[in-house]
């Protein structure tokens, strides 16, 4: 069973001044030595979900060059991480590296680990603006939507009385937690999928009180699996679970089943 002042203290947030320091520096290097568009934090940090132990800084570079669908724009993806990397990796020493998906900053004593994420941009048949970039590791497009999440986030967190994005970060340090003790491996549940998962469970079970916040959403999770396929991401746009860059669901009812079986709820 999980202390109730544990879940509580996994509640809060792993903000400090370096997130800031970190996102402000680098859209400054980013800027000066690339054209772009637009650059915007995604993912916890942007979200107010963040932890202290496993979030970083991720921003979003979008890049000017060809629409998407016009006439070279995929073969401009592929180049375009090599391209960002080129021009700001030996900016005033800031020693970066490359990623699969993203240029890296592992962290120094005043500035956060950042993730830098090149892409472009696209409208799709809906009218919903998004972004899509290439993903070297598994050689194919992702499309993501950044500020639809966002938005529908802090919707959420308004609706579930400020308690959502607390839960969100019980749940990723929950998912730390059985990562340390080898429960799970550690690429289960990404910090993303769960943020989502959370998103798409009932506003009833948010209370005022963390731990009964807890209780009600792992039962719920447990017992509303047959929902799970028809589950969106928190853009509202697409499919949580989908063979092209959603969450496997076998790896999503593994990380359930762990969580049952560690707080040993009467599920």
């Amino acid at each position: 069973m999980i202390p109730d002042e544990l879940l509580t203290q996994w509640s809060l947030s792993g903000k400090s001044e370096f997130e800031s320091n970190a996102y402000n520096r680098f859209r400054e290097v980013i800027t000066a030595c690339f054209d772009v568009e637009d650059i915007f934090l995604q993912g916890s940090y942007a979200n107010s979900t963040e932890v202290f132990s496993s979030s970083d800084i991720d921003i979003v570079v979008v890049c000017k060059g060809p629409e998407y669908g016009s006439f070279g724009w995929e073969s401009r993806l592929k180049k375009l991480k090599y391209q960002l990397y080129n021009s700001i990796k030996n900016y005033h020493n800031f020693r970066f590296t490359m990623g699969k998906k993203t240029i890296k900053y592992y962290g120094s004593p005043k500035y956060s680990p950042t993730d830098i994420l090149p892409c472009i941009g696209f409208t799709n048949s809906n009218g919903e603006r998004g972004i899509v970039f290439y993903d070297h590791r598994n050689n194919r497009l992702v499309f993501n939507y950044p500020k639809q999440h966002k938005v529908n986030g802090i919707t959420k967190n308004e609706r579930t009385n400020e308690e959502f994005k607390r839960m969100v970060r019980v749940f990723k340090n929950l998912r730390d937690s059985l990562i340390e003790e080898e429960i799970i491996r550690d690429n289960l549940a990404p910090s993303y999928f769960i943020e989502c998962l959370l998103y798409n469970v009932p506003n009833p079970c948010y209370t005022s009180y963390v731990p009964d916040s807890f209780h009600n959403i792992v039962n719920w999770l447990h017992y509303n699996r047959k929902l799970f396929p028809q589950m969106r991401c928190q853009n509202g746009i697409q499919l949580l679970f989908n063979r092209y860059s959603g969450w496997d669901l076998g790896n999503c009812y593994m990380f359930i089943d762990a969580i049952v079986n560690e707080v040993l709820c009467d599920a």
